[in-house]
Order: structure tokens, then sequence, then C-alpha cells
């Protein structure tokens, strides 16, 4: 499944240069933001190259949370909403431009989206049937409703609560590998994982872009800051 370049779509080297081209124009902590996103952008694309999902899969959403996360909201903000009013706004900003992602959506992803939001071991819900906090019959009901609900979602072209639907399955698979919950390339829920590395590596480039795109808008602090010691 190695990412083969394609020159017409963005990837990390292109974003770099373009980012290099304005950073002088930038607010300092837009500029933070990229060059953390892409960094680790750059380290998931060799990842894809090295047929590695898993690890490619990890660098991606690394590169998504240096994207996103906002230090003030996080205070007050769970983690998944923090990252839906992210979506939110990619989504609009998107859908006022060329509509990279929305394309994306509907064309070029829309096989690999509809396995993901097929796949059981995806649905958060499900886990819940090993801690006994829901029955069989509530999960089915429930993941049948989401999937014609996302359906319905992609068929008008509402690519925000698509792309909502799918970040929630790919966040279940964010929390399996960063906690412990899977064997690298093990052979169990392998195409979740390579579904999710694929959704990363063709949105995280056009997501970036557009922020590049959209530097007046106020992208918020991000987590971190470089600081000095104090003592």
């Amino acid at each position: 499944m190695s990412a083969k370049p394609d020159e017409n779509k963005p990837n990390a080297e292109s974003l770099e240069a373009k980012w290099k081209n304005i950073e002088d124009e930038l607010p300092d902590t837009l500029n933070l933001r990229m060059r953390r996103a892409l960094s680790w952008l750059a380290r998931a694309e060799q990842e894809m190259d090295r047929d590695d999902p898993d690890a490619a899969f990890i660098f991606y959403w690394i590169s998504f949370n240096a994207a996103y996360a906002d230090a003030d909201k996080h205070r007050e903000m769970e983690e998944w909403r923090a990252y839906r009013e992210y979506l939110d706004t990619i989504a609009t900003l998107d859908n006022s431009g060329d509509r990279q992602v929305q394309t994306a959506v509907a064309r070029e992803l829309r096989d690999t989206i509809d396995n993901l939001l097929e796949n059981v071991f995806a649905f958060r819900f499900f886990w819940d049937l090993f801690s006994g906090r829901t029955k069989e019959g509530t999960v089915i009901r429930q993941f049948k409703q989401r999937r014609r609900e996302a359906t319905r979602a992609q068929s008008r072209g509402f690519t925000d609560s698509v792309l909502i639907e799918a970040f929630e399955r790919l966040y279940v698979l964010r929390n399996q590998l960063l906690h412990g919950g899977a064997t690298w390339r093990g052979s169990l829920n392998r195409q979740q994982v390579e579904d999710g590395a694929s959704i990363m590596s063709t949105l995280m480039p056009i997501m970036i872009d557009l922020m590049l795109d959209n530097p007046k808008f106020d992208w918020g602090q991000p987590a971190y800051p470089p600081a000095d010691p104090i003592y």
C-alpha cells in the first residue's frame, strides 16, 4: 500500500516549500503549527513508503493533533469535541474554496470510508459490549442507524457530517494503537489500519494546505509552546 507521489496533490515536501515562501507573513502560532504538523506528516509519508500502515497512521494522527489542538479550548473541551470543531472549520473553508476535501471524500476516498464505516471493530459502542455497558441489540441498532445517516450525508454532499463520522471511527483506531490495544502488523483488524492510514494520507495534506490558504483565521493557541525554564 505504498503511497505513490502525485505531482498534482500536496504532500509534506510541497507544503513545506509553500509554507517557507509565506512564513514571514504568518502569525507565530500558525508557524508553530506548521512546523510541527509538517514534520510529522513527512514522517508519516516515509512509513507509507515503507508499507507500515500502523506507524504511518500514528504519525498522521500526531500531525493531525498538531494541526487542530487548541491549548485554551482543551482546558474546557473534550478531545473529540476539539477535533470535531476543527473538522467543521475545515469543511466550511473547503466549501468556500476549491473543495478539495469534498472531492476527496466523495470520490477518491468514498470506497475506503465506506469500508471503515462498515467495520464494526472501528465502532466505539461495539467495545462497550465487553464492559457490560450495553447490549448486543442496542449496538446493532446504533451501528445500522449511524451507517444510514453517513450514507445519506454522503449522497447529499454533507462533507462535514461524513468527516466527523469517519474520524470518530479513526479515533477508535487511534486509541487502539496508542493505548497498546493492538499488535504491530497484527493480523486482526488489519483492514481498519490500512483504511485509516489511507484516509489520513489523503486528507492531512489537504487540511494543512487549507490552513496555509487561510492564515487570517484564528487557529488558536498550540499546545506546549516553546518556553524558557522557570528555574
